[in-house]
């Protein structure tokens, strides 16, 4: 199942992330028992397990290693936070290159990348257009390839060096 994050506002959404099968969702509520702070929208079918703070607080205490796991997950999501706000100031193929890279870099048993060209650059605040353009030049360059809602990574190190750019405009 594929779901995206997003916050609602008076003016519409703002798409904060994508995530993908066994992704954790809502671990802020399930640590500390407070609201939601965003919404989270499913893309396609698939099974969700939901549990509420009480119960996930005798789960914890049951078993020590899940703190670890979750101390890693909320780790993960500061650093997404990070990037994602210096994201804005750099040039559209190298937020594709690092969004692409994360993603092959994730825990996550499969990619959980959205399918769609648009919820991609909605994602990564570029038009629909640089999107394309970005994802053109990593397709001639070798580095990526791509088919029906699909982006395979065929030379990590090159994406690695396209990511680790810096580019600030």
């Amino acid at each position: 199942m594929h779901a995206r994050v997003v916050h609602r506002t008076g003016e519409g959404e703002v798409w904060l992330a994508h995530r993908g099968p066994g992704d954790i969702v809502g671990e802020m509520s399930l640590v500390d028992g407070g609201p939601h702070s965003a919404t989270v929208v499913t893309v396609d079918a698939g099974n969700v397990l939901a549990i509420s703070h009480e119960a996930f607080d005798r789960v914890v205490r049951r078993y020590d290693g899940l703190n670890r796991v979750l101390l890693r997950v909320a780790v993960q999501r500061l650093r997404d936070a990070d990037l994602q706000r210096g994201i804005g100031e750099e040039a559209p193929l190298t937020r594709l290159a690092r969004l692409l890279d994360q993603d092959r870099r994730s825990d996550a048993a499969e990619p959980s990348l959205p399918r769609l060209q648009r919820e991609i650059a909605d994602l990564l605040g570029m038009s629909r257009a640089s999107l394309v353009r970005a994802l053109h030049s990593l397709r001639r360059d070798g580095i990526i390839k791509t088919g029906r809602g699909r982006i395979t990574v065929l030379d990590p190190a090159a994406l690695g060096l396209l990511a680790s750019k810096s580019d600030r405009r």
